[in-house]
């Protein structure tokens, strides 16, 4: 059985978020970033990603807490 580490986990997250936003799936590329953020809270480049996914979901406050972290 495979078992990944959170920082596995974080890296494969923010690949697929990558993936979904750049293939116009938005909530995808959100529902990835979200799960990214749970695992390092600390990591600029999840918040970016999330940030990115929630402007293009229209969700423009979550946008900006997120691209200030």
């Amino acid at each position: 059985m495979f078992h990944q580490t959170s920082d596995q986990r974080e890296t494969e997250d923010l690949k697929v978020a990558a993936f979904y936003q750049a293939d116009g799936d938005y909530r995808g590329a959100y529902e990835r970033a979200s799960d990214a953020v749970s695992l390092a809270a600390d990591d600029a480049d999840v918040h970016l990603a999330l940030a990115e996914a929630a402007r293009r979901l229209g969700k423009l406050d979550e946008a900006e807490t997120h691209y200030k972290k």
